[in-house]
């Protein structure tokens, strides 16, 4: 079998969006084939993109077990962490977060996760890191989307003036 197939056929399969299709695909290339990390992350961000925490960290572990200390695989510690966190793994998000600070403290996404780490404390409030905001807002809707639509109700996001932002959101 083609391992270099495979892989092309599942990458195709997830841009489309099936996830079934491209977890087949990569079922049939041996673990042993594959060298880097790059496609277990694949799959991993497609499963957490549809609220499918569990088997997305377990995609995510998988490339981390292809380079676990190298800086360029620092995004399977982040993307694993939020799987994590948003399953209420919270001590072993914070091992990842952790981890990911210790690989790349000046990656793309330092700042996220020292907001996340700082959040994690007790006592400490809320974040104040916009990005994060809004991929909370996106994570929440997609969580309520396919009850509202069963049960006919729209949903919609409201705008909070600059003023109240601050206190209110």
């Amino acid at each position: 079998e083609d391992t270099n197939s495979w892989l092309i056929i599942a990458q195709i399969a997830l841009q489309k969006g099936n996830l079934e299709e491209g977890k087949a695909a990569m079922e049939k290339v041996p673990e042993e084939k594959i060298t880097e990390p790059g496609p277990y992350l694949n799959m991993g961000i497609n499963y957490y993109n549809k609220n499918r925490g569990a088997e997305a960290e377990q995609w995510f572990t998988k490339a981390i077990a292809k380079a676990p200390d190298s800086p360029d695989n620092a995004d399977a510690y982040y993307y694993r962490g939020l799987a994590r966190y948003a399953e209420k793994h919270a001590e072993d998000a914070k091992a990842d977060f952790e981890k990911y600070l210790q690989i790349a403290p000046t990656g793309p996404n330092a700042d996220t996760v020292k907001e996340l780490l700082n959040s994690m404390k007790p006592g400490k409030p809320a974040h104040k890191n916009i990005a994060l905001a809004r991929s909370q807002v996106r994570d929440g809707i997609a969580e309520l989307l396919d009850y509202a639509r069963d049960a006919r109700v729209p949903l919609a996001i409201e705008p909070l003036h600059p003023m109240y932002a601050a206190d209110r959101a």
